[in-house]
């Protein structure tokens, strides 16, 4: 066996075990998001911010951080008005209604559809009138209770995905 060919065979190995690694990584990391996705729906159901998402819980909560967390996103909150607990982020922002915002909202739905397998789907008319190329509302219920998670596309000051929890 020449030089290039053991090369080759240690080159390959390597890249068999970081591959490994990164499904091993990928499946923790999905699994530790669905844990924080499930906590705040928690918070939603039981219209109580609990320990791991908030310090102290009380009758109104302005917007806040949650300890747990879904995304990197610059706006993303938990909030609790007239006893009920919501939650809202924004996923990803931009410019125009382009394919990159229509991958993004496709990631993120399968992302959520993979956490909450036996709730129930409904695609919903978007609310927003200034587009209508942007793709209809994800909007996942409960039988068990009335928590429902929407997952949309909003324009502000551009076109965001947005996820809420209420």
């Amino acid at each position: 066996m020449n030089v290039r060919h053991l090369l080759f065979i240690i080159l390959l190995t390597i890249y068999g075990a970081s591959s490994v690694h990164a499904q091993k990584q990928s499946a923790i990391s999905d699994s530790l998001w669905c844990d924080h996705l499930n906590e705040i729906i928690k918070c939603a159901s039981i219209d109580e911010i609990t320990d791991r998402i908030g310090n102290k819980d009380s009758s109104y909560i302005n917007g806040r951080r949650p300890y747990l967390r879904l995304s990197n996103a610059r706006i993303e909150f938990i909030q609790k008005e007239y006893g009920k607990v919501n939650y809202v982020c924004y996923l990803y922002t931009g410019k125009e209604p382009d394919k990159e915002l229509e991958k993004q909202f496709i990631h993120w739905y399968k992302k959520i559809k993979d956490c909450l397998s036996p709730w129930e789907v409904s695609r919903l008319k978007n609310a927003d009138p200034y587009s209508p190329t942007v793709p209809d509302d994800y909007f996942f219920t409960n039988s068990e209770d009335e928590t429902s998670v929407r997952l949309d596309i909003v324009k502000d000051k551009g076109y965001s995905v947005r996820l809420r929890i209420f």
